[in-house]
């Protein structure tokens, strides 16, 4: 799964100084964990950089990069996804999605490329002692198509190949919630289209699974 930077956008990483503020046993509220996390990848970032190897690259399953953390927290608070039962990231690359959902649920992380499922195992050890909430966060080593996906109320993905119809079909059986799709690149055929928000300039298209369509950006029962 990608979400890709984009040009012309601007994503603030965490400084320095609030780092150290929450690593030093000060209590911390979600925007102090999200910037926990956010620094935890911008490091490892950074490091490839220096290193001369590409953030982007493919992998047996298609092409992998880095995830615009700052959009899926964004997301994530406006939908108030701690409303929602369950959260699944549909390749999940190197856990960095499915790990800041897991402050607002209980979250789970697919991916079938072991090195970034690694990656992923690794980051939830580190972070957890200060975290807690990624206790949450479960990461499976897997094709998400054969996964049981009927027990997550949201499904996110960003697609980089073309939708295979039996597994929309699967969907539709299995699951009662949402598919948010990141950008538009790569879309469902048989879903029906929902709403489509925006975050930062790029869209997110939402496809009802077997419920009605709603604003998810309204609060639920208002």
């Amino acid at each position: 799964m990608i979400i890709a930077e984009g040009k012309g956008r601007t994503q603030k990483s965490v400084s320095s100084r609030h780092a150290s503020r929450a690593l030093t046993g000060c209590i911390m509220d979600i925007d102090d964990k999200f910037k926990l996390i956010e620094h935890h990848f911008t490091s490892r970032d950074n490091q490839r950089r220096k290193e001369g190897k590409p953030l982007h690259h493919d992998t047996a399953h298609g092409i992998w990069g880095p995830s615009s953390m700052l959009d899926a927290y964004e997301l994530f608070t406006r939908m108030r996804l701690d409303e929602r039962d369950g959260f699944a990231d549909l390749g999940s690359g190197d856990g960095r999605i499915a790990l800041i959902a897991s402050l607002f649920t209980h979250s789970t992380g697919i991916e079938g490329d072991a090195a970034l499922h690694d990656i992923a195992v690794h980051a939830k050890k580190e972070l957890l002692p200060q975290i807690p909430e990624l206790a949450r966060c479960a990461f499976t080593h897997g094709d998400y198509t054969r996964e049981d996906l009927g027990k997550y109320a949201v499904l996110f993905t960003f697609a980089d190949h073309t939708w295979d119809a039996e597994f929309e079909r699967k969907m539709l059986r299995e699951c009662k919630g949402m598919l948010l799709s990141y950008n538009k690149i790569f879309l469902p055929s048989i879903l029906k289209k929902g709403r489509t928000y925006w975050i930062q300039q790029l869209p997110i298209v939402s496809y009802p699974l077997n419920i009605p369509d709603e604003d998810i950006f309204i609060r639920r029962g208002h």
